[in-house]
């Protein structure tokens, strides 16, 4: 669609959710998509948050690959469940859900909490569009 939409001169964006920002769109893409594609991704800008250069280096040192989008939500939520499961001072689902809902963890990606429904209070989300047919972070909210 990007590549008919330059070829067509159309003059708007093409804004997608977070299957858009995989990197096969700028392999299937290629020029077509640079500065044209923009894309929201669930979680923040690892290279920005406090504790997300140190947790990509050990990710790769281990993986040998770099963390996807979603490594370090991941990470974050097991070490959060296991929180829960130590103040709850049990693994019975109920008892961990409720230690959820009434503490909030602070993990590389974000500060993790729960309101009443199990909603996260804030959930991170990033915009991204693409740079030499790769995608590029542009803002986390």
């Amino acid at each position: 669609m990007a590549r008919q939409m330059k070829q067509l001169a159309v003059p708007g964006k093409l804004l997608g959710g977070d299957t858009v920002c995989s990197p096969a769109t700028g392999k299937l893409g290629g020029d077509a998509v640079n500065d044209l594609v923009f894309c929201a991704q669930g979680g923040s800008i690892l290279e920005k948050a406090q504790s997300g250069p140190a947790f990509k280096e050990k990710f790769k040192k281990r993986f040998n690959a770099d963390p996807d989008a979603y490594a370090a939500s991941y990470y974050d939520q097991v070490l959060f469940i296991g929180e829960s499961m130590k103040k709850a001072n049990s693994i019975d689902p109920d008892k961990v859900g409720a230690e959820l809902y009434k503490t909030t963890y602070k993990g590389v990606a974000a500060t993790y909490g729960y309101d009443d429904k199990g909603n996260m209070k804030q959930a991170p989300i990033t915009v991204f569009t693409f740079k030499n047919a790769a995608p590029v972070p542009l803002a986390s909210y």
